[in-house]
């Protein structure tokens, strides 16, 4: 559990991975993950290393996701969020979205109920009692009732789980190009989602020494 002073801010940087399609061509898994730190900028000297480096090798790279990244490139990232580990902690929700009721398969039910679950564990292991003030950081959504509906949902969810009505919070979306926070949680994500979708544990072996509570939920 990560100690928090009463005069201490804690910065949230939440990712997502898979999709709202709940078709058969959507995906299986739905993940959400937040990386919590009361250090935001100790991934930036690490990761901008190997920015620097990637580019002096003729790698065009702009910022890191992924999902799209090569693999070598993401073998560097994970090894510099491996070596961050100690002073983060991370949670997650899966959804195994063939689970999910009907009512909770739009976009204004499904973010709400998903995000419920993740900060009732969010806030429960950042002992909520303490805290001074709450920085959450999502990636810019492209899709306005996406964006409305993720904000809404966020509050919400905050508010209900906040034990102390004091705490002060504050929400932004930022494109990950921005946060080097952002983009260490959609590696952290990924390495997640890719091993319940693949069954794949390669890159999730990375992250083993980091805290990190899982919880799959049925909606």
């Amino acid at each position: 559990m990560i100690k928090c002073n009463f005069n201490h801010t804690i910065y949230l940087f939440i990712d997502e991975g898979g999709n709202l399609d709940f078709s058969k061509n959507g995906t299986k898994y739905f993940t959400m993950t937040c990386l919590c730190t009361e250090s935001p900028l100790a991934f930036d000297n690490a990761l901008s290393k190997v920015r620097y480096k990637c580019l002096e090798e003729g790698l065009d790279i702009i910022r890191f996701h992924a999902s799209e990244d090569r693999r070598n490139v993401r073998d560097q990232v994970f090894s510099q969020i491996r070596k961050k580990c100690s002073s983060h902690k991370l949670f997650s929700v899966v959804v195994e979205k063939s689970k999910t009721s009907m009512d909770k398969r739009n976009v204004h039910a499904f973010y709400p109920s998903v995000l419920e679950e993740l900060f009732k564990l969010v806030l429960k292991g950042l002992m909520s009692e303490k805290l001074h003030k709450l920085i959450i950081i999502t990636d810019r959504l492209p899709v306005q009732k996406k964006k409305d509906a993720f904000l809404s949902a966020i509050k919400t969810s905050i508010k209900k789980n906040l034990e102390n009505e004091k705490t002060i919070f504050h929400i932004y979306h930022h494109d990950s190009m921005s946060s080097f926070g952002l983009q260490a949680a959609d590696y952290c994500n990924w390495a997640l989602y890719l091993y319940r979708s693949k069954d794949d544990k390669r890159s999730l072996e990375y992250l083993r020494k980091i805290q990190w509570e899982k919880l799959d939920i049925t909606l």
